[in-house]
């Protein structure tokens, strides 16, 4: 199974940068949620990253009926 969570290098390649506090930064402008380790590294879950960069949909503890729906504001870009 795979780690359940991205590697400071596997971060870095989202985010654009190896510093701690930039990549700490990058995140909570972008009101991703994650925790720091005993090092100060940000930890953040795959399943969390790929559902907010809209590589997956969750549909966990929305309590509504999660069917998906078109999404036309994208087209607008």
């Amino acid at each position: 199974m795979d780690n359940p969570r991205y590697t400071p290098s596997e971060l870095a390649s989202i985010i654009g940068t190896t510093r701690k506090k930039s990549q700490v930064d990058w995140l909570a402008a972008r009101n991703w949620r994650f925790d720091l380790d005993v090092n100060g590294r940000p930890i953040v879950f795959r399943d969390y990253a790929l559902s907010k960069l809209g590589a997956i949909h969750s549909i966990k503890n929305t309590g509504v009926d999660a069917k998906p729906r078109p999404r036309f504001e994208l087209l607008a870009a």
